[in-house]
């Protein structure tokens, strides 16, 4: 398994995450930094990571969860907390109200507006202030406290370093040393399936991106 000093262009990153070179050109600088320092450095670890933060964000287009749903769709994406479109009514296409619903009181999310404060951002989509806090922590960046910290997680450096980080924190090189992609899935979305944009998306998708990334460096020789 060979390691390698990560210094990708934005054109490399652009091709091997699938996205446009102006989306990747935004990440370019930062990845390469943080990919070096978490030891993302193989050929297994780089298309594992970039594959799952390319899902994550729409192909390095959106660093913040989409959470304007329409009623029937909140049905089909959260079946247990909106069991009826009356029940999913007062919260559809409302971000703000949907995040405190579903991210209130869980995810160390313990006081009003929590849920919609630490909703999803960044490349890998950290959600929750007891994630926040801990990216806080063992970053040395402000996460958390007010929106203006928390929208950090949003911005270009703190999407790649939150991203890093929580794959080192989560072992997940071990797991793509082991070309477990399932298990990196399971870890990095609590799950095997995803909505984007009123789409569901699940595994097959995410192992696509995966196969692509993989052949992107065989080509590029880094395999």
């Amino acid at each position: 398994m060979r390691s390698f000093a990560v210094s990708f262009t934005d054109t490399q990153f652009a091709r091997i995450c699938g996205a446009t070179v102006g989306a990747a050109a935004r990440f370019t600088a930062h990845l390469n930094a943080a990919m070096n320092y978490y030891d993302i450095n193989t050929a297994a670890r780089v298309a594992m990571f970039l594959a799952q933060i390319s899902w994550e964000s729409a192909r390095l287009t959106r660093t913040e969860e989409n959470l304007s749903y329409t009623a029937k769709r909140l049905t089909q994406v959260w079946p247990s907390r909106f069991p009826t479109l009356a029940a999913a009514q007062p919260y559809a296409m409302n971000p703000r109200a949907l995040a405190n619903k579903v991210y209130g009181g869980r995810l160390g999310n313990t006081l009003p507006n929590s849920g919609w404060l630490y909703r999803g951002r960044g490349l890998k989509m950290l959600t929750g202030y007891a994630n926040y806090r801990a990216a806080e922590v063992g970053l040395g960046m402000k996460f958390t406290g007010s929106e203006g910290f928390a929208g950090r997680v949003a911005m270009p450096e703190g999407a790649v370093w939150t991203a890093a980080w929580f794959w080192c924190m989560n072992k997940l090189n071990e797991v793509a040393d082991a070309n477990d992609f399932r298990r990196s899935t399971l870890i990095i979305n609590g799950g095997l399936t995803g909505y984007e944009d009123g789409n569901r998306w699940g595994l097959d998708d995410r192992v696509e991106l995966w196969e692509y990334a993989q052949a992107q460096l065989v080509e590029m020789d880094y395999a």
